[in-house]
């Protein structure tokens, strides 16, 4: 049982969840009138397919619940009303009815309004929809994509610093996810759910995709990373040659086939070649699970200071029981099955080797293992001095992350996030005497984050190094990170050592919850 919510209203109280007791992930109910005693539970989706996210909302004798759902095929945002008090419900309703995926539902009443939001990529990017009931029903107004509420600024991008200017490069682009220089003005830029590597020279977009391959692309699957190789590898076939690393969620048939219920062919990491205007030559380095969900895939690909490939990847599930029957020992559970690929960094030589027979264990894919025990990471970017890895992580409800991460770095999941004990989707008690982990044998080590948020208001994706005075010589080689859900950029200014960050002048230390201030906004 997940997810729960609750609604009081007067001396009515509902509680509502996630839970898969019938083989099914459902969405139940359960009603108190004296404060107490709660009535047996409703299945209130009692769908095929898979119902989370729930939330509810209730006034007077109207109570809504609503609901994420794949039913259809296609995420989609259901609701039902009870107009007694929540004894019986009505029928289900599509509020989203989208093409795009519909996802992390929203609803709030007042007298005779209702509304309704919710997250959605129906015209290729993720936007926030609204559809609106002003007669305390289920009849809702047309659909609206609330295009402003996607902006903090209305007026567009704000730089707090004022010698310093945003600049447009190119727009037109689908669903961008990550991108490559290769060279100045001459980038590689992904879009997630076409499959498609499309160039950008001098701000033009080249009218042919360098690359279009068949992507599942539900939630976070699809085409999510890059990296360009100009090393000179002794390894390699051509020593001249330029590779292009690509990993995405490859699909049987086609784009979306996975929307169909089509089980995709995994997560995989190719090594291509440039040549000219095409990618060529296409060498499978890592093939990696794709299931038993469509998130956390990860997906940050980057070439080190030691010419070898790092990978991210997350534990694809959101279910965070730590009895959960597809736990690895990855994710710190010494009963459960053998690692798999999932939740770690990932490390190979550009054929797709392993390093020195590996720092976790001899077999594959344990010997591809740089660090493990990841919930899911979109940024991963080595220092220019230290030469150190430093990773950004995705928390659930809590607890994101910056790490600094040694070889065989065990960051904690699933049993903590942040600095705290997991309780599924909420934070349990402060913890910084972690001793139930898997070491391997003590060949993996815990290390504390050298930040941490308490909530997930940032969503802490991209992460750089800027190692460049161009900007202004205060922030050369400070740490650059990504805000997915504020949408701002963050300056992190690092310590004598570069193993911690200055905040308010004062050098800050592991085992500290911290928030960021305003001032430290770019």
């Amino acid at each position: 049982s997940t997810s729960p919510q609750i609604e009081s209203f007067g001396n009515n109280t509902f509680v509502i969840w996630q839970d898969n007791n019938t083989g099914n992930d459902e969405i139940f109910l359960r009603k108190s009138t004296d404060a107490g005693k709660f009535s047996s539970k409703k299945n209130l989706s009692n769908n095929t397919g898979s119902s989370t996210s729930p939330q509810i909302e209730s006034f007077g004798n109207n109570t809504f619940v609503i609901w994420q759902d794949n039913s259809t095929g296609n995420d989609e945002i259901f609701l039902r009303k009870s107009n007694n008090g929540g004894i019986t419900f009505g029928n289900t309703t599509n509020i989203s009815n989208n093409t795009g995926s519909s996802t992390s539902p929203q609803i709030e009443s007042f007298g005779n309004n209702t509304f309704v939001i919710w997250q959605d990529n129906s015209t290729g990017n993720d936007e926030i929809y609204l559809r609106k009931s002003t007669n305390g029903d289920t009849v809702f107004y047309d659909l609206k994509n609330i295009r402003e509420l996607n902006l903090e600024y209305k007026g567009g991008p704000v730089v707090s610093d004022p010698n310093l200017k945003v600049q447009q490069v190119a727009t037109g682009i689908n669903f961008p996810t990550s991108m490559a220089f290769l060279g100045p003005g001459d980038i590689l830029v992904l879009e997630k759910n076409e499959g498609r590597v499309i160039r950008i020279v001098n701000g033009s977009i080249m009218n042919q995709p360098l690359l279009d391959v068949n992507v599942a692309n539900r939630q976070e699957r699809g085409m999510l990373g890059i990296a360009v190789s100009k090393h000179l590898n002794k390894e390699s076939e051509d020593k001249q040659s330029v590779y292009v690393f690509l990993y995405y969620t490859e699909s049987k048939s086609k784009d979306g086939g996975d929307m169909k219920g089509e089980v995709p062919l995994g997560n995989r990491l190719y090594r291509y070649q440039l040549v000219g205007d095409k990618l060529i030559n296409p060498k499978l380095l890592l093939d990696l699970p794709s299931v038993p969900d469509t998130v956390h895939n990860g997906g940050k690909i980057l070439v080190g200071p030691d010419n070898n490939v790092y990978l991210t990847i997350g534990d694809l599930t959101r279910d965070n029981k730590r009895d959960s029957p597809i736990i690895t020992k990855a994710q710190n559970h010494e009963e459960g099955v053998e690692a798999d690929g999932r939740a770690g960094i990932l490390r190979i030589t550009q054929n797709g080797k392993a390093i020195n027979g590996g720092i976790l264990g001899k077999s594959h894919p344990l010997d591809k293992y740089f660090a493990y025990g990841i919930r899911n990471s979109f940024g991963i970017a080595f220092d220019p001095i230290t030469g150190n890895l430093w990773d950004t992580e995705s928390g659930p409800e809590f607890g994101d992350e910056i790490n600094l991460v040694d070889p065989g770095f065990n960051s904690g999941w699933n049993k903590v996030q942040g600095i705290w004990e997991t309780n599924e989707n909420f934070p349990g008690n402060v913890t910084t005497n972690v001793t139930e982990l898997y070491s391997y044998n003590n060949a993996g080590h815990y290390s504390a984050p050298e930040f941490t948020w308490f909530d997930t208001s940032t969503g802490p994706t991209a992460i750089s190094f800027l190692n460049s005075s161009k900007l202004g010589k205060q922030y050369l080689n400070n740490l650059i990170v990504g805000g997915f859900h504020d949408g701002n950029i963050y300056r992190f200014k690092l310590d004598q050592n570069r193993t911690g960050f200055l905040l308010d002048n004062i050098s800050r230390t592991k085992h500290r919850q911290f928030h960021l201030q305003k001032a430290s906004v770019v």
